[in-house]
């Protein structure tokens, strides 16, 4: 079982030439928006960080396929809880990796904590398309994270679309 995953940012060329240098390892190269703007390098080998201005994640918890060879990924990020809202986001995010069924559409999903700084909460999902994660984030399960959804905890979702190679 996959126990990290580290991520970069950066240009298609420094990112494409690290993917080439440790083509060993099961890396994606994701952008965001579909603009070549913003683009990410994330290695998911579960092997040693060679990112040297990255970040690394600890999978607390993961449900569904272990295939990233997705179309659409979404990131939501979540810190400066107190104790007891860490321990209710806790049990929610809990409860949703581990619910018996997946929502429609969504392919995975990895409950994380960055290793440098452990208030920071990620949820990784994997998915089918936008569409089902849009309609995701209107559903009453998602609405369980929306009293996370304040300035205070930094909240914010990102997504990413896998690299397409010509963009360059």
């Amino acid at each position: 079982m996959l126990k990290q995953i580290s991520i970069t940012f950066g240009s298609y060329a420094i990112l494409n030439q690290l993917r080439e240098k440790h083509s060993d390892r099961q890396q994606l190269l994701v952008q965001s928006d579909n603009t070549n703007d913003d683009i990410a390098l994330i290695d998911v080998s579960g092997q040693k960080n060679i990112f040297k201005s990255g970040v690394v994640y600890d999978i607390k918890s993961h449900a569904g396929d272990s295939d990233w060879n997705k179309n659409f990924y979404s990131f939501i990020y979540l810190k400066n809880l107190s104790p007891d809202d860490q321990k209710v986001f806790n049990a929610t995010a809990n409860q949703l990796v581990n619910s018996p069924e997946l929502p429609q559409g969504m392919q995975a999903i990895y409950f994380m904590k960055e290793l440098k700084n452990r208030g920071n909460n990620i949820i990784l999902t994997t998915w089918t398309d936008t569409q089902e994660f849009n309609s995701w984030t209107h559903s009453d399960e998602y609405a369980r994270f929306k009293g996370f959804d304040t300035p205070l905890h930094d909240y914010r979702i990102v997504t990413y679309f896998k690299y397409v190679e010509n963009n360059k």
